[in-house]
């Protein structure tokens, strides 16, 4: 893999284990915080670090338990990011994606 200013590392946390156990109701099992850390410009002098907070599926949570072998893929799809809504924050400022790592634009707002 040689394209590292297109890789993210990320750290994905259940909410629901950090907060008090009364207080859990809000807060769906399947839906995790994230958060990522990516190089931009790993090859050229100007390169800077971007940090991204994120929304993330808990996929073991969210699709059911089934046969073994859709429980061994359920898991394993797991460990792929799927694109969610995410800021992301660069030393040129914070830019809000509406599906990370893509960007959009519709006329002079950019998501």
């Amino acid at each position: 893999m040689d394209n590292y200013n297109a890789t993210t590392a990320w750290m994905s946390v259940n909410f629901r284990n950090l907060i008090w156990k009364d207080q859990d109701t809000f807060w769906p099992s399947w839906l995790n915080v994230a958060f990522g850390y990516g190089i931009n410009g790993y090859y050229s002098p100007e390169k800077y670090s971007r940090y991204v907070i994120d929304l993330d599926r808990n996929l073991v949570e969210l699709l059911p338990e089934g046969a073994p072998l859709w429980n061994w893929l359920r898991q394993s799809l797991n460990y792929i990011k799927l694109p969610a809504p995410a800021v992301e924050f660069t030393r040129y400022g914070t830019q809000f994606k509406l599906l990370y790592p893509f960007s959009f634009s519709l006329g002079s707002i950019k998501f």
